[in-house]
């Protein structure tokens, strides 16, 4: 999934680790005109056809939710993903990994580049700019209103089709 290409956009991509095996990296990737600033998941093995979730958030650096959308806020974003084992009933894997863009002139450029306008695209080819375009399947993809709690996000994980957010008005 991305939004717009080269400057002022952002994607979440896969990425192989360049071996014969299973594993690869889940990527967050943040462009602005003074380049591009990443999170990486650890080395998982995202290639095992089996379903990932994938939950990325965007909340104030103090851990609140935001209350504007503003480029010159001091942002953490965070990408955390996890595979449920049905038959052991138990998240098999798991990841997550942040950054806090400070407010600074080049954090403000990078999170310009999240909060302007621009069509968010799942799936696509052609050139996308500093990503890659989609290969393979999706089951899902959701947006809500506030950034999903850890254990929200852990019961969609272990009942994909589940719909609860934080609160019932989500």
């Amino acid at each position: 999934v991305h939004k717009g290409s080269g400057n002022d956009s952002w994607a979440i991509q896969l990425q192989d680790n360049g071996q014969t095996d299973n594993f690869g990296f889940l990527q967050f990737a943040l462009s602005s005109s003074i380049g591009v600033t990443r999170i990486s998941s650890s080395l998982q093995p995202f290639y095992n056809d089996d379903m990932w979730s994938v939950m990325l958030t965007r909340k104030s650096s103090s851990g609140a939710d935001l209350t504007a959308d503003t480029h010159t806020q001091k942002i953490k974003y965070e990408l955390t993903t996890k595979q449920y084992d049905a038959t052991r009933e138990v998240i098999l894997y798991q990841t997550s990994q942040s950054v806090v863009l400070d407010g600074s002139t080049s954090a403000n450029a990078y999170n310009n580049g999240f909060v302007t306008d621009g069509d968010v695209i799942l799936g696509g080819s052609g050139s996308s700019g500093y990503f890659t375009d989609f290969s393979g399947s999706m089951m899902e993809f959701r947006l809500w209103s506030e950034p999903l709690s850890q254990s929200s996000f852990d019961n969609h994980v272990r009942a994909p089709k589940s719909y609860n957010g934080n609160t019932t008005s989500s």
